[in-house]
């Protein structure tokens, strides 16, 4: 008998997590990380400020909660696109999966990407493990579908420029407040550009130079 009460005190309070996270992202995109407050966050969650410190201590513990859940999501974006990728020629498997998680930081007018940006100005993006982990999967993913790209020379340094490189690119990118390109020319670049030397390692080793 005594479960049927915690059922929903347990739903109450994951909902008002969710509501004072989602009022995180709204009022970090308006006002900036340094602008931004506890009693901001509250007020747009629609809670009293007692309410949001009975799940936060400090504004940073939101802030680092937002920005586990970005990484979190960017992550799961690369896991579930992975089956579909590693069917894929290269070119358009990075252009898919650069273009997937585009979008997500775009979605509600862009949010997302506003707090992403706020985080990279501020050195306070979350652990990037997640993100590293689920691209080294799909890199390992990959070349087993596509054994041919093993004969690439030195593949391993080349897998971690193309993570490390790749990741620093959109990181720089997203930094800017007026980029000289915009993110599509960036996609198909960076797509382009890790094909290309591919396939020139691949000509140099069948080549036989």
């Amino acid at each position: 008998m005594s479960r049927g009460p915690r059922q929903p005190r347990q739903q109450r309070s994951r909902a008002t997590v969710e509501a004072i996270v989602q009022a995180g992202y709204a009022v970090v995109a308006e006002r900036g990380l340094d602008a931004t407050t506890t009693q901001h966050i509250a007020d747009r969650a629609g809670i009293g400020i007692g309410s949001l410190y009975e799940y936060f201590p400090n504004k940073e513990a939101v802030f680092t909660e937002m920005f586990r859940r970005l990484t979190d999501d960017t992550a799961q974006i690369v896991r579930d696109l992975t089956p579909e990728m590693v069917g894929m020629e290269m070119r358009e498997a990075i252009r898919l999966m650069m273009l997937r998680i585009g979008a997500m930081l775009r979605r509600d007018d862009g949010i997302y990407l506003r707090c992403a940006q706020q985080a990279l100005r501020a050195d306070a993006v979350a652990d990037r493990e997640p993100i590293q982990r689920a691209l080294g999967d799909l890199a390992t993913q990959y070349l087993m579908h596509h054994p041919q790209y093993l004969r690439v020379r030195n593949l391993p340094v080349a897998v971690y420029i193309f993570i490390h490189g790749g990741m620093h690119a959109f990181i720089h990118h997203l930094n800017e407040r007026a980029p000289a390109i915009s993110y599509e020319q960036l996609v198909d670049g960076m797509a382009n550009m890790i094909a290309h030397y591919v396939e020139r390692e691949l000509q140099i080793v069948e080549s036989g130079t």
